[in-house]
């Protein structure tokens, strides 16, 4: 696990100009994107809004800190906590690491009465089963986070009673990808004809790719959210074949350097399911090995053509229950979901964030890309809906069932 602490100099000049600037809404920088969505008007304020806002910037400040966590590429958005300590003059320390990781030192150390984080930047199922988190409506008190008819790209918070019941995070992002989940491969082992002879995810069902391809195990929880998008996309009689005909060979759930370094070694050519494993991956490519993510979107279908694309609605933020400092987390979570906030982070995400804008469409473009940015794609995926949640427990019953079936089981 990593760990960095924000103390708010180094981007003081550019930061306050952006946010000044998103706060004013002016037209001139909307159109400064090329064919960027139009900005929309800010919500109405409602009465008494800016005395409780006020109460809010001094009862945080008076606190001082704000310890966020987060999965290990929420480093590479640093900056947008940076952001927020240089605008309001509170310090950030920011831990990262594996979802799986963060649970089990968050659960153990609450187990011990320790309360230290603040903020959330994950939805591991672990975390959000314990039930620690905060409902977030009565903590949102900014109009621009409450009011989701303009200014957004989609026109609802996105949260189903389940996850409200639980204090589930809620999401704030729109990632766009070239399929339902990531897909990788080993370039020494796999060609390029290979490559562009998979057309469809029915040409992995050919014989060739028998004991071919790695998985996470998402029968214990891996990948949970591919899981249920893929169950959605292709349904339970393409796995079902896939699973008999091509035997994959299962990595142990929350075991990412395995997953990552089977796939590099050539123990398994075409590697899904990642889930943490990932940022692994990520991270051997970046290292030089011998990986490369799928490069084209497969159609859903036999003879059929490829869709234009897909996008899941993610970025977890959640309030954590007995924060130490609570205002902090309440000022950081509704400033997150404001113009001000979204501005900070489209602008200084990260390159590994370049494809995952803000759900906000009223800020500016940033460092996005700008199809990620300017066009929806043709499947969008909210996992809190109920045709999610539906496939979400449908295909991990289904998973179980045949793992114990065929004897799949790491």
């Amino acid at each position: 696990m990593r760990s960095t602490q924000t103390r708010g100099r180094g981007l003081a000049g550019v930061i306050l100009l952006a946010l000044s600037a998103a706060a004013c809404g002016s037209d001139e920088e909307s159109s400064s994107t090329t064919a960027a969505p139009a900005a929309t008007a800010a919500p109405s304020t409602p009465a008494g809004f800016e005395a409780q806002w006020a109460e809010l910037i001094a009862a945080a400040q008076a606190e001082g800190e704000l310890v966020v966590v987060g999965v290990s590429r929420v480093v590479e958005a640093a900056a947008v906590e940076e952001a927020f300590s240089e605008q309001f003059g509170i310090d950030i320390t920011v831990s990262t690491g594996s979802g799986n990781d963060l649970s089990s030192r968050i659960l153990a150390e609450r187990a011990q009465g320790l309360y230290t984080v603040d903020v959330a930047l994950f939805g591991n199922i672990r975390i959000v089963e314990a039930e620690v988190f905060k409902p977030l409506e009565p903590e949102l008190v900014h109009p621009e986070a409450l009011d989701r008819s303009t200014g957004w790209r989609i026109d609802s918070i996105p949260w189903a009673e389940a996850e409200q019941a639980q204090g589930r995070v809620t999401l704030t992002q729109i990632e766009r990808n070239t399929n339902p989940i990531d897909i990788w491969y080993n370039t020494e082992n796999v060609t390029e004809e290979e490559i562009a002879g998979l057309k469809s995810w029915y040409d992995f069902l050919d014989p060739k790719w028998k004991g071919r391809i790695g998985i996470g195990n998402v029968a214990d929880g891996e990948s949970s959210a591919g899981r249920g998008i893929t169950w959605l996309t292709l349904g339970e009689e393409y796995w079902d074949r896939f699973v008999r005909e091509v035997e994959p060979q299962v990595v142990a759930y929350a075991d990412a350097r395995a997953y990552a370094d089977g796939l590099a070694r050539g123990s398994w050519d075409i590697a899904m399911f990642g889930g943490s494993g990932d940022d692994a991956v990520e991270e051997l490519i970046d290292l030089g090995q011998p990986i490369e993510a799928f490069p084209h979107t497969l159609a859903l279908a036999e003879d059929e053509p490829a869709p234009a694309g897909f996008a899941d609605l993610a970025g977890d933020v959640a309030i954590f229950d007995r924060a130490p400092h609570p205002n902090a987390a309440r000022l950081y979570v509704n400033w997150f979901l404001s113009r001000e906030g979204a501005t900070a982070y489209n602008a200084f995400a990260g390159e590994g964030f370049s494809t995952r804008p803000h759900l906000r469409n009223d800020v500016p473009q940033g460092i996005m890309d700008d199809a990620a940015f300017e066009v929806l794609p043709e499947h969008i995926f909210d996992r809190n809906n109920d045709e999610f949640r539906a496939a979400f427990a449908e295909s991990l019953e289904w998973w179980i069932g045949i793992f114990d079936e065929v004897g799949l089981n790491p």
